[in-house]
């Protein structure tokens, strides 16, 4: 999507989603209990220092999750938010394709694409799909291998995209701003919302977290997104 011609007028929902939107279609949130591979927890593995120390176990790790993308499928919620069409606008902060599957137009993804990969040697992203990284791929462009990672934004690395969540102070009464599926652990919703001018405000997260304060919405609710989707969209959703 172009996110410089997007015309805000015309958008009436804006959806900030994490890991818990996805949840219900069988993807794993590697957060909490169970939240381990191999022993290691899903934060260390996803830290672009320890890629840079093991590589292969961290391709490894992400071999695994694209194959698990490819055999999921967009859930109720994804489906709901993708009948808006262009008037709604997805920041999320999950890497998988499920929101593009279900048809959704305007998708910025904060934390990168599960199905690119990034030469960190000549800076080339490309389309790798959901298949495994095998000992003769290399980068397309300039042939490096050992400098490719999974197109992912890891910890310890900038986020470019973060600078598009600026569009929240340019938001209009008419528009709703949802916050979806996320523990706010790793970006700071509370900022975001204070941040945010919409007219409505709504959190939608299967429990409370410790790190997002509810006052700062005006409707929150605290179930499986699949079960109160219409109530987070909203009347609005009609027409």
């Amino acid at each position: 999507m172009d996110f410089d011609a997007l015309d805000l007028d015309a958008i009436t929902h804006v959806f900030f989603t994490g890991a818990g939107l996805s949840a219900e279609s069988g993807l794993p949130t590697f957060r909490g209990v169970g939240g381990l591979w191999r022993n290691y927890p899903a934060q260390q593995l996803a830290d672009i220092r320890f890629w840079r120390q093991n590589a292969a176990l961290v391709h490894e790790f992400y071999d695994m999750r694209r194959e698990t993308l490819a055999n999921v499928a967009p859930n109720a919620a994804h489906r709901a938010i993708a009948a808006l069409g262009t008037r709604a606008l997805n920041l999320t902060q999950n890497v998988d394709n499920l929101l593009e599957q279900a048809g959704c137009p305007n998708v910025i993804h904060l934390h990168g694409r599960l199905w690119q990969m990034h030469c960190t040697s000549c800076g080339h992203r490309w389309d790798f799909g959901l298949g495994p990284w095998r000992a003769e791929d290399c980068c397309p462009a300039c042939g490096a291998r050992e400098a490719v990672k999974p197109g992912v934004v890891m910890f310890n690395e900038t986020a470019p995209e973060y600078a598009k969540l600026s569009v929240l102070s340019r938001l209009k009464p008419h528009h709703t701003f949802a916050v979806i599926g996320t523990s706010g652990a790793v970006i700071d919703v509370n900022a975001l919302a204070r941040a945010c001018t919409a007219g409505r405000k709504v959190l939608n997260n299967a429990e409370a977290s410790d790190y997002v304060e509810e006052d700062l919405f005006d409707e929150v609710y605290y179930a499986p997104t699949t079960e109160v989707i219409t109530q987070v969209i909203g009347p609005a959703a009609a027409g």
